[in-house]
């Protein structure tokens, strides 16, 4: 795969990148205060004036999914408790995953693990369109 070839290429180019390799268990304490505060305006939001409702759904509830999201992925990785603890990790990223309202976690880790091993392939990569569909 591509990936693994430019994995190479980099390590040989760079090897110091290496002291940045491992997991982060502090991303399950952020993971944790995200889904706080996003379900903190449950309370209340739902009666808050018409302004401050539009103004925090978008700017804070927008900003914090889209930190969910990227949380996600990183958990994805198993950069969260690394991959000996794989129920730890599919855990918080369900748990990450609640206030999108869309259960997308554990799809998402195997959709994107394809994407990552087939990374370019033209039919096989997730992420790239066929050109048939480029047109539209």
């Amino acid at each position: 795969a591509s990936v693994i070839r430019r994995r190479k290429m980099i390590m040989k180019d760079h090897p110091e990148i290496r002291q940045l390799f491992g997991h982060e268990p502090l991303t399950a304490v952020i993971v944790l205060l995200v889904s706080a505060i996003q379900f903190s305006f449950l309370p209340w939001i739902g009666s808050a004036p018409s302004w401050l409702y539009w103004l925090c759904t978008y700017v804070v509830s927008g900003t914090l999914t889209h930190t969910s999201q990227l949380l996600n992925h990183e958990i994805s990785h198993n950069l969260c408790f690394g991959s000996d603890n794989l129920n730890a990790n599919l855990a918080i990223g369900i748990i990450a995953n609640l206030c999108t309202g869309v259960p997308s976690s554990v799809a998402f880790r195997y959709y994107h693990y394809e994407h990552i091993y087939y990374q370019g392939v033209l039919g096989t990569d997730t992420d790239i369109h066929p050109r048939s569909r480029s047109r539209y």
